[in-house]
């Protein structure tokens, strides 16, 4: 329930996600009603399955096995125990470097849109995420996603992702040029198109951004 609600909640900051917001919020208020009434329920728990180091560990063992939806939020790695997040040790680290790359080659052979979510945002937004140890925040591999997520994309959040890749990519800051060279733009679109052609061009449209992981 806590899960549903900040996700309803995280809507209203994506323009493009305006009439999804709409219409999760009219269940808002029973959603945090009902949670309300939870709560002598929900103190009497231990919380020890609700911890991020278990599901962490649950999603790690879901991954090794081959589950593409862990593998998601494997990558993702957001993990948050009441909002504080997962203290990866130094094996959790070397983990991740070794099996979060299969992953991710493995999400684009099948044409999973969840990882080029992610890897076109190069993490996740709040900074928690360590993605960033295997991608390195290549702004060239972020600008090749997000022209993927473009050929994938109708409506709305097509038009949201022409205006982000133009503002983030292709225009100059006040006292820099644009983070991309001309050539760099042009092999983008021919790797993207590529790679869309390759394992995405069958699935359906994208209405909005993909969501890599739910829980955590």
């Amino acid at each position: 329930m806590k899960s549903v609600i900040r996700s309803c909640k995280d809507l209203a900051r994506l323009p493009y996600a305006q009439a999804q917001f709409a219409s999760c919020s009219a269940d808002l208020d029973k959603n945090e009603s009902t949670l309300r009434e939870l709560k002598h329920d929900l103190d009497g728990c231990t919380g020890d399955e609700s911890t991020a180091t278990h599901y962490y560990e649950a999603t790690k063992v879901a991954a090794a096995q081959g589950n593409a939806d862990a593998q998601a939020c494997y990558v993702q790695s957001v993990f948050q125990s009441n909002g504080t997040p997962l203290t990866y040790s130094r094996q959790d680290i070397d983990n991740y470097r070794r099996d979060a790359p299969r992953y991710i080659s493995d999400g684009l052979a099948r044409g999973d849109w969840r990882i080029v979510s992610l890897l076109a945002r190069g993490g996740h937004d709040d900074g928690s995420s360590i993605l960033p140890l295997v991608t390195k925040d290549n702004v060239y591999t972020q600008y090749v996603m997000n022209r993927l997520l473009q050929l994938g994309a109708e409506g709305t959040y097509a038009q949201y992702l022409e205006r982000s890749i133009r503002m983030s990519y292709l225009s100059p800051g006040i006292t820099t040029p644009p983070p991309l060279t001309q050539q760099q733009v042009v092999e983008g679109i021919t790797e993207a198109q590529s790679l869309y052609h390759k394992s995405f061009d069958r699935k359906p449209l994208l209405e909005k951004e993909p969501i890599a992981c739910s829980g955590g």
